[in-house]
């Protein structure tokens, strides 16, 4: 019986640092994903502001005399390469 009792006692001391690691790994677990999740909503926040931004901007014609731009010929076209369009100027 004592023996019994000895092989418990080692089983419940390995089970217990087991336990102790688990708990270390979800503790970490959940304050990552606390931090994902305040990350996530100041992004949102950021998101939103800028966008709210940019609606204003277009809403009073933007920034300067003529609207600093935000018409067509502010476009930038992203299908030319830029060494294309600066060869091209170059040229010509």
């Amino acid at each position: 019986m004592n023996n019994d009792i000895g092989k418990l006692k080692t089983k419940y001391e390995s089970y217990q640092e087991t336990f102790e690691k688990m708990s270390t790994k979800y503790e970490g677990a959940i304050k990552e994903k606390m931090l994902m999740k305040l990350e996530k909503d100041r992004l949102i926040a950021k998101v939103d502001n800028l966008e709210a931004n940019l609606a204003q901007i277009k809403e009073d014609g933007g920034p300067g005399p003529q609207g600093a731009g935000l018409g067509d010929e502010s476009q930038i076209d992203l299908k030319s390469s830029p060494t294309k369009t600066h060869v091209s100027s170059k040229m010509g």
